[in-house]
């Protein structure tokens, strides 16, 4: 039998020994409330799809 604590992982378990910057776990928890909170109209897959591979192309200098 494995006794051996296991490694959480800092992406999903909290831990004040992962070195985050301070306030950084309070600002990711009010960036999720804001987003969960959000009720405007979503946008469908291709066309969001289709805005981010222009954003992509002009960033690259490539737009069409």
């Amino acid at each position: 039998m494995n006794t051996a604590t296991p490694t959480l992982d800092p992406l999903i378990h909290d831990d004040p020994t992962t070195g985050e910057e301070p306030g950084y776990v309070e600002w990711v928890r009010e960036q999720i409330a804001q987003a969960l909170a959000e009720t405007g109209p979503g946008k469908e897959h291709d066309q969001f799809m289709t805005e981010m591979r222009q954003r992509i192309l002009s960033r690259a200098g490539q737009a069409q």
